[in-house]
C-alpha cells in the first residue's frame, strides 16, 4: 500500500470522520506531519481509535502496531509510536470529538420520556478513578500511598448517551471541585453526594436549572410546608436525615416538603419514598405536581448511566489500567477512546433507532476497521459494501427493547 494512496486527496468518502477535520485539527494544534512519514496523521488518527477495544486483551503498543499494519501493511516500532503519543497535543483528538458530537448529536438515542422534555436536556454528573503508572504519583496522587491514580470528572448526557465533557485530575481532588455548569438554562442535573454542596444547588437555581441530588446523612434540614397529608404537625421544625424517618414511619410511604439547607436562601423541595423498610429521600427544586415523588426517585435512578458508560470504557474498551508516561500520551488515549465510543455509538443508533442493543463491542470494532481501511485507500464500492454489511450486522444485533 503506497503512502500516496493512503493520503489521496479525495474525500468525498469519508463518511466517518471527515478527513479535512483531522486533518485542519491537526494543524491547529501544531500536530500535523512534520515531513513525509510512514505513520502520517491520518494513519496515526485511526491506528489510535481502532487500536482502543484490542487493547483489552493485548496491550497498547501491539494494538496499535496491529492497527498500523491493517491500515498501511507496514510495521512500526513501539519507539516510534511513543514519539507520535508525545509529540501530537492531545487537545487535537478533544476538539474532534467536540465536533464529532455536534455532528452526530441528532442521530443519538437515549433516555425518551414525555415528562423530560420540558427540559433542554438531561445530564448525569459523576467521576471514575483509573490507575496509571508510578512514576506520575506526583502528578496525580492517589488515595493509596506510593501510587498514581487520575480521576475521570464526566457530565454524560442521558438524553443521548455520550460524554459533554471531561476533567482529569488526580483521584485524592474532591469532586466539587469539577465546575461542570454551563450558560445554558432550564437543563436538569442528577448527581451523587460527591457534588453535595449548597453553592451549587444555589449557582444552578440562579442559572433556572434544575437538580435531583439524595439527601445527605447530618444536613440541617428546616421543614417549611408539606405537600402532602399526614405530616403538618412537623412544619416549622429542623430535623436530621435519621428524625425525618422517624416522621416518615408515623404514616403512609410517601414523604413531599418545601424545606430549607442549613444556610440556603432558597427553599428546595425534599420528597421521600419507602420501599419495604427503607426509606430513600432526594433534594431537588422541581416544584412541578406533575413530578411526583415517585417521579423524582426515577430521575434519579438514571443516574445509573452513567456508571454503566464508566464500566464499558474500563472493562469493554480498555481504561481500567493506562500504560502511559507522559501527560499528553494519557489525555490523547483517553479521547481516541472516547471517538471510538461516539462512532460505535452512532452506527448502533442508525441501526436500531427505538431498540435496544446486545453488546458486541468486538465485533463492531472488527466491522468499523473494515470501513475504514477502504475510507483511507478510496476504495468507493468496498467501502460502501462493507459499510451496508455493518449496518446489517448492528440490526441483527438489535432487539425490541
Amino acid at each position: 500500500m503506497t503512502r500516496i494512496a493512503i493520503q489521496s486527496q479525495s474525500n468525498k468518502y469519508d463518511e466517518l470522520v471527515d478527513r479535512e477535520l483531522i486533518l485542519e485539527t491537526a494543524r491547529k494544534y501544531g500536530a500535523s506531519d512534520e515531513r513525509q512519514r510512514s505513520m502520517t496523521t491520518l494513519t496515526f488518527f485511526w491506528s489510535l481509535v481502532l487500536s482502543v477495544e484490542d487493547k483489552v486483551y493485548h496491550g497498547f503498543y501491539p494494538a496499535m502496531v496491529s492497527a498500523f499494519h491493517k491500515l498501511t501493511g507496514e510495521s512500526i516500532t513501539k519507539q516510534s509510536i511513543s514519539e507520535q503519543m508525545q509529540r501530537r497535543d492531545w487537545h487535537w483528538l478533544k476538539d474532534i470529538y467536540e465536533d464529532l458530537l455536534k455532528q452526530y448529536w441528532d442521530q443519538l438515542d437515549g433516555i425518551d420520556k414525555d415528562y423530560l422534555e420540558q427540559f433542554t436536556d438531561f445530564r448525569a454528573v459523576d467521576a471514575t478513578v483509573i490507575h496509571i503508572v508510578k512514576t506520575l504519583r506526583q502528578k496525580f496522587r492517589a488515595t493509596t500511598k506510593g501510587l498514581a491514580a487520575l480521576k475521570i470528572n464526566t457530565v454524560y448526557s442521558l438524553r443521548k448517551f455520550v460524554p459533554l465533557e471531561l476533567k482529569i485530575t488526580p483521584e485524592t481532588e474532591h469532586e466539587i471541585k469539577f465546575k461542570f455548569l454551563t450558560r445554558e438554562k432550564n437543563v436538569l442535573y442528577v448527581f451523587d453526594l460527591g457534588y453535595w454542596c449548597y453553592d451549587l444547588f444555589g449557582e444552578i437555581m440562579e442559572r433556572k436549572s434544575f437538580f435531583v441530588c439524595r439527601l445527605k446523612d447530618g444536613a440541617d434540614v428546616a421543614i417549611k410546608e408539606f405537600l402532602c397529608p399526614g405530616y403538618s404537625v412537623f412544619e416549622g421544625t429542623r430535623k436530621t436525615l435519621n428524625e425525618l424517618i422517624d416522621c416518615g414511619n408515623l404514616g403512609g410511604t410517601i414523604f413531599d416538603a418545601m424545606v430549607k439547607l442549613g444556610d440556603m436562601k432558597k427553599r428546595v423541595r425534599l420528597v421521600g419514598l419507602k420501599h419495604g423498610d427503607e426509606w430513600y429521600f432526594y433534594v431537588t427544586n422541581i416544584t412541578d405536581e406533575k413530578f411526583t415523588p415517585q417521579r423524582i426517585y426515577e430521575i434519579y435512578r438514571y443516574r445509573w448511566k452513567i456508571e454503566i458508560f464508566f464500566k464499558e470504557l474500563k472493562s469493554n474498551i480498555s481504561l481500567r489500567h493506562i500504560v502511559m508516561k507522559d501527560e499528553n500520551a494519557i489525555m490523547l488515549e483517553i479521547y481516541a477512546t472516547l471517538i471510538f465510543y461516539l462512532l460505535t455509538r452512532t452506527l448502533m443508533s442508525k441501526a436500531s433507532k427505538g431498540l435496544s442493543v446486545r453488546k458486541s463491542l468486538a465485533e463492531v470494532k472488527r466491522r468499523l476497521a473494515d470501513v475504514v481501511v477502504p475510507m483511507l485507500l478510496r476504495k468507493v464500492t468496498e467501502f460502501r459494501a462493507q459499510l451496508r454489511s455493518l449496518l446489517q450486522f448492528l440490526a441483527i444485533q438489535c432487539k425490541p427493547g
